[in-house]
């Protein structure tokens, strides 16, 4: 699941970038760049937290939007 978490967040993290970059025409925007850590390291940071402490939870969110 810890896997799991670590996959959707670098694919969710270089989506994020590739619109932020991608609108400005730049890499050159450090306020992006800055922005783009503090997400990710938080997002880690509350999964494994969630992992810890409750993983049926932490399963649901890292579920498919569109389930049966």
């Amino acid at each position: 699941m810890v896997v799991r978490l670590v996959v959707q967040t670098v694919l969710w993290l270089a989506g994020m970038g590739a619109l932020l970059f991608g609108a400005a025409g730049t890499l050159a925007w450090p306020a992006a760049w800055w922005y783009l850590i503090e997400l990710g390291a938080l997002s880690l940071w509350i999964g494994l937290w969630l992992a810890h402490h409750d993983p049926a939870l932490l399963a649901e969110r890292l579920a498919p939007f569109v389930q049966k």
